[in-house]
């Protein structure tokens, strides 16, 4: 049975649609995120798995998964929930002073910047850097392909470390040594998305993360990943759903087009395949949700399928649609443009496919461990 919650999709879809039901064709200024992340707030999208005790919804993965998809057919990849679980889990009493309330209320933005300009987001090869000078901890070094990078109030940043380990920083956007620059994007267009620039800017000691930089930023990603499909879905979703509307309307040799039984088995092959890719996504969260082994394998294979599903529903969808598919304001063009965008997000195909390939390979051989060659699970 899916662990997915009906009535928290239908909140978050419901919401969003109400905050923004037309998203502009470009990004939205500060002041215009915090009031529909302000409008978010009571639904518990800020708040996601947090303690209620500290402000947060107390939800679990796959509750808030639901939620998730619901705001994502409309708002896709809106964020602003991650900063939050990762200054809970280890951030300082002074940080979390500082941004968690903030945060939880809708009154800060923040994001999470892994990927870097000469090879994405490979945590292994980070260049970005934490410096001790005379006036205390300095960070340089570059980030990119960053939702809400030109209005975000708050970073956590994965950098060096003075002695070269791997850590996480917290960084006020706000601060002196932060250049902004935006990036226009294909797809998602309303969103803000940039890079980010850090020139000798401040970090407190307080502000430095505990645990190790990389371990640590692996564990968000299989929720992340998860949620990335279960918007992917949404998208898919909401591409057929407008499409079969449109094609009732249509006739065809004096008959609504939808009666066409070529239009009725690709419409069922479409929509098989997204709830397929949609019960990947929950039994992933539901995965994490139970602290299951290999979740963070899985969740990778329910993005890759999630978002391969989407781009095709969608292309699909304008193709059936004709003209009025391949129209500026169609819906469907916009989830194809969304879906496409958001199948780079957290790792792209070819290396989700191959996490989740490097696992399956693993549990194959789990019986005859002399026939493996690669790296320690």
């Amino acid at each position: 049975m899916s662990a997915r919650d009906a009535a928290l999709a239908r909140l978050g879809e419901e919401r969003a649609a109400a905050l923004l039901p037309e998203p502009p064709d470009r990004p939205l200024d500060r002041a215009s995120l915090l009031q529909v992340f302000a409008g978010l707030r009571d639904t518990g999208f800020l708040g996601s798995t947090l303690p209620p005790e500290l402000g947060g919804a107390g939800l679990s993965h796959s509750a808030f998964g639901s939620l998730v998809e619901g705001v994502g057919g409309g708002l896709p990849f809106l964020s602003n929930h991650s900063v939050q679980r990762y200054l809970h889990a280890s951030g300082s009493d002074g940080v979390c002073a500082r941004w968690l309330t903030p945060l939880l209320d809708g009154r800060a933005i923040g994001l999470v910047a892994i990927t870097e300009p000469h090879g994405g987001s490979q945590v292994a090869d980070v260049r970005t850097e934490v410096r001790r000078t005379a006036d205390g901890l300095r960070l340089y070094g570059a980030k990119t392909w960053l939702v809400h990078a030109t209005v975000a109030h708050v970073a956590v940043v994965l950098a060096r470390g003075p002695d070269g380990a791997p850590v996480r920083v917290v960084v006020d956007l706000d601060g002196p040594g932060v250049r902004r620059t935006p990036m226009p994007t294909s797809g998602l267009r309303y969103l803000p998305f940039g890079s980010l620039e850090f020139d000798g800017c401040p970090v407190p000691d307080d502000a430095v993360l505990a645990g190790d930089g990389v371990a640590a930023t692996k564990t968000g990603f299989a929720v992340a990943r998860s949620l990335v499909g279960v918007q992917a879905v949404a998208l898919a979703q909401r591409a057929l759903t407008r499409t079969v509307y449109q094609l009732a309307d249509r006739t065809a040799r004096d008959r609504p087009v939808t009666s066409s039984d070529v239009v009725r088995h690709r419409v069922g092959a479409m929509a098989g395949r997204i709830e397929a890719a949609r019960l990947l996504c929950y039994e992933a969260l539901t995965g994490v949700d139970d602290a299951r082994p290999g979740c963070d394998a899985l969740a990778a294979a329910a993005k890759v399928l999630a978002t391969d599903v989407a781009r095709d529903v969608t292309t699909e969808c304008v193709e059936l649609c004709a003209g009025a598919g391949a129209a500026a304001n169609s819906v469907a063009a916009r989830c194809r443009d969304d879906a496409a965008l958001l199948a780079t997000a957290d790792g792209t195909s070819l290396v989700n496919q191959t996490i989740w390939g490097g696992h399956v390979v693993r549990e194959l051989l789990r019986e005859r461990p002399d026939l493996w060659q690669g790296p320690e699970a």
